[in-house]
C-alpha cells in the first residue's frame, strides 16, 4: 500500500503501471486533508522543524553568529533528520491519523459536538419520532401569550389655557428705499439792473480859424 497526496506530479501513467505490475496499491488522499490524514504532517514535520531550529542555533554559537552557506545546510539538516526520524514517530503518525489500524472514531474525525440527529430528519415527519432530548423534539410548555401590562391613560391636569399678554401688533419693518428729504427750490437773489454811468456830453473843441 502506497499512500500519496493528490498532487498531479506524484501520479503518472508510468508510476501507476509500475505499481500494478508489482502488486502495489495506490491510495491518494483527498485534497486539502493532508494536515489531518498524512502521517508526515501530523507527527513528523513538527519535530523535524524543532530539531532543525536547535541545530541552527548551535551553528550560530559555534561560528561567531555567521549565516551558514548553502553547502552547510545539508550537514545541519542531516543531524536534525536523524534525531527526528524515529520508528515510534512513524507508528504514531499512522495511529493518530486513523489509517492503521483503520479507525474512523479518532478525535480528529469524530462528529461535531453541535451535531444532533434532528438536523437530518425530514420536516414532514412527526415530531413524536424525534429522539428525546433533541432541540427539535422539545415543544415549548403551554402558556398564554403574555400581554403588556395595561395602565390607565394619564390625562393632563385641567388648567385654563394661558393667553399671551395683550400687546399691539408689531408692524413689519419698512425695507423700502429711503428718498432724500425734499426742500423748496432756492431762487437766486434779485438785484436792480445796473444803468451805465451818465456823463455830460462833451462839446467838440473850439479851434480858432
Amino acid at each position: 500500500l502506497l499512500i500519496l497526496d493528490n498532487h498531479g506530479s506524484h501520479i503518472s501513467y508510468a508510476a501507476v503501471r509500475y505499481c500494478r505490475s508489482h502488486s502495489i496499491e495506490l491510495l491518494t488522499l483527498p485534497p486539502h486533508t493532508t494536515h489531518k490524514w498524512q502521517p508526515l504532517d501530523v507527527c513528523f514535520f513538527g519535530p523535524l522543524k524543532s530539531k532543525y531550529s536547535d541545530y541552527l542555533v548551535k551553528w550560530f554559537s559555534e561560528h561567531q553568529r555567521t549565516n551558514p552557506k548553502i553547502e552547510d545546510i545539508p550537514a545541519i539538516f542531516k543531524f536534525a533528520f536523524v534525531d527526528a526520524a524515529k520508528p515510534e514517530t512513524a507508528v504514531n503518525g499512522f495511529r493518530k491519523t486513523g489509517l492503521w489500524q483503520h479507525n474512523l472514531e479518532t478525535g480528529e474525525w469524530g462528529p461535531n459536538k453541535h451535531t444532533f440527529d434532528a438536523e437530518f430528519i425530514d420536516e414532514d415527519s412527526d415530531a413524536e419520532d424525534l429522539p428525546p432530548g433533541s432541540p427539535a423534539g422539545e415543544s415549548p410548555p403551554d402558556s398564554p401569550p403574555e400581554s403588556p401590562p395595561s395602565s390607565p391613560a394619564e390625562s393632563p391636569p385641567d388648567s385654563p389655557p394661558e393667553s399671551p399678554p395683550d400687546s399691539p401688533p408689531e408692524s413689519p419693518p419698512n425695507y423700502s428705499p429711503q428718498s432724500p428729504p425734499t426742500s423748496p427750490p432756492q431762487s437766486p437773489p434779485t438785484s436792480p439792473p445796473r444803468s451805465p454811468p451818465t456823463s455830460p456830453p462833451r462839446s467838440p473843441p473850439n479851434f480858432p480859424l
